[in-house]
């Protein structure tokens, strides 16, 4: 019911453009794209510098199928609005196969295998067969907290 959630149903947000010419009709590339993404992508379609304070990558080697792309592996998400939308404060990593989210008002942590759970039904941020992952998905979320220089709530 609203976007401002982590789940996937809130996160997840078709990306089309159409760019003859240069992107291939009908392509659906499966990269990780993130709406900071996007001012990068028009503005190296347009043949602008981008401006260095600015977080997003362009997603054109995306869309131009580029063979030498390196890519990010993960997304960082974050909502701090206190008492807006009845959505509480939260925050995360997504990587294409699992997703990490931490409620700190609760101190709740969710994690979600999304290949065998999908819908996100099940957390398995306590289960031991997953304490490798979780320890990784944990070391990420810092590392990109860090590199976005966002706040930490705890």
């Amino acid at each position: 019911y609203d976007k401002r959630w982590m789940f996937e149903e809130s996160l997840a947000m078709p990306f089309v453009i159409r760019w003859p010419g240069s992107i291939e009709p009908g392509s659906r590339p499966e990269e990780l794209i993130q709406n900071i993404d996007y001012a990068p992508t028009f503005l190296e379609m347009a043949g602008l510098p981008v401006p260095d304070e600015v977080q997003g990558h362009s997603v054109v080697p995306v869309l131009t199928e580029d063979p030498d792309l390196q890519w990010r592996s993960s997304i960082y998400y974050a909502y701090y609005e206190v008492g807006e939308h009845n959505v509480p404060q939260h925050f995360g990593v997504r990587t294409r196969t699992h997703k990490l989210m931490y409620f700190p008002a609760t101190d709740e942590w969710n994690m979600f295998d999304l290949v065998s759970d999908p819908e996100e039904m099940t957390s398995i941020y306590d289960e031991a067969r997953y304490a490798g992952i979780k320890e990784e998905l944990t070391a990420e979320l810092h590392r990109l907290q860090e590199h976005y220089e966002a706040p930490v709530i705890e």
